[in-house]
């Protein structure tokens, strides 16, 4: 789950387990607690660009495929599934599904 600015604000055991990390802590100095950290380069202005779209199509749900980079700088191909969703608190919330691609 994360911001419109790309701020984390949770990730669960799986997501942790997927960027290769041991613990919650762990994940957190890895991502820098920001979701952009966690695209592979190459695809972070494509992924930008979609996230953008969804928004402004005022589409609540989008799925993309990237690449991730983790902890141990293994690159992983992965479909993220993200819904967005306005919060009285926050603005605009995603919430983001990420499973690794065959």
């Amino acid at each position: 789950m994360h911001q419109a600015d790309g701020r984390i604000l949770y990730a669960n055991d799986a997501l942790v387990t997927l960027f290769g990390c041991k613990t919650a802590e762990a994940f957190r100095t890895f991502s820098k607690g920001k979701a952009s950290t966690l695209i592979h380069p190459d695809d972070k202005a494509r992924v930008k660009a979609a996230l953008a779209a969804q928004s402004s199509a005022k589409d609540t749900t989008a799925t993309t495929r990237c690449r991730i980079v983790t902890q141990d700088g293994t690159t992983k191909h992965v479909c993220i599934i993200t819904r967005q969703v306005p919060d009285e608190e926050r603005g605009v919330v995603s919430y983001s599904v990420i499973v690794e691609a065959s």
